[in-house]
């Protein structure tokens, strides 16, 4: 094998189309490409592991499987399991819905993302900014991603990223921005009321994603400007700025 190895995992599920372009461009970069995703879309999951019922890995390929777990379970069996080695770098998605401000704590996307920079592997979560009711893009990904990969690996990154396409054709891309993780309105939830056959009632939660309601510098407002958003996050959630005041606080200092 040459080139880098590379693990792909996402939260769409084995069959997902953003899954396929991502593999389209990995191909690209490395011939030592595996594959390790949920056998179902997994979406919302976060960084949830099964820890109550086992798992199973359906084998579609010589580096290719189907596993009925988490986006985050995939990452962890990857590893334990079905790898001789671990990857170099771990790429989760394309999920099929942007992954902007607080998206990053639910997506599964991002969950299999973390998942790999907990146990010290770089690694990138990709979306693109499909929303409902709009017809999907994704000439964007394929313009953009294949080199972006390139830069990443040649780069060396050591860190988690999120990276969010917009929903757009290659040729209205504005560019790549680096950017911080910005904040949806408190609304964004809305919770429609519903009945079941049985008469018991039941709420289906709709999630909007205003991408035009970030300040600048923030990834909703590259996304919403037509730029690629890139920002590093990390594993690490400790608040250093407040660790030195809360220890004085709690040790009877004022």
């Amino acid at each position: 094998m040459s080139g880098p190895r590379l693990l792909l995992v996402n939260d769409d599920g084995i069959g997902a189309i953003g899954l396929q372009k991502l593999k389209t461009a990995a191909d690209s970069v490395s011939d030592d490409v595996w594959t390790v995703a949920p056998a179902a879309e997994r979406s919302g999951a976060s960084n949830s592991i099964s820890l109550t019922q086992p798992l199973r890995a359906r084998q579609l390929s010589e580096r290719e499987f189907a596993v009925d777990g988490t986006p985050a379970d995939c990452v962890a069996l990857g590893l334990s399991a079905l790898l001789d080695r671990p990857p170099d770098l771990v790429l989760s998605g394309v999920n099929r819905g942007p992954n902007l401000a607080g998206d990053i704590m639910y997506s599964g996307t991002c969950g299999a993302a973390r998942e790999a920079a907990l146990r010290g592997l770089p690694a990138a979560a990709l979306s693109v900014a499909a929303v409902p009711g709009k017809p999907d893009e994704w000439g964007g990904v394929e313009g953009y991603l294949p080199a972006l990969l390139g830069q990443l690996m040649a780069a060396r990154v050591s860190t988690f990223l999120n990276i969010n396409f917009p929903s757009l054709p290659a040729s209205e891309i504005a560019g790549t921005q680096v950017t911080r993780a910005g904040s949806y309105p408190p609304d964004r939830f809305t919770a429609h009321p519903g009945e079941d056959p049985r008469g018991v009632p039941y709420w289906w939660l709709e999630l909007r994603h205003p991408l035009d309601s970030g300040a600048p510098g923030t990834d909703l407002a590259a996304v919403g400007a037509g730029y690629i958003s890139i920002t590093p996050l990390r594993a690490d959630m400790t608040d250093d700025a407040w660790l030195n005041d809360l220890a004085r606080i709690l040790s009877g200092g004022s």
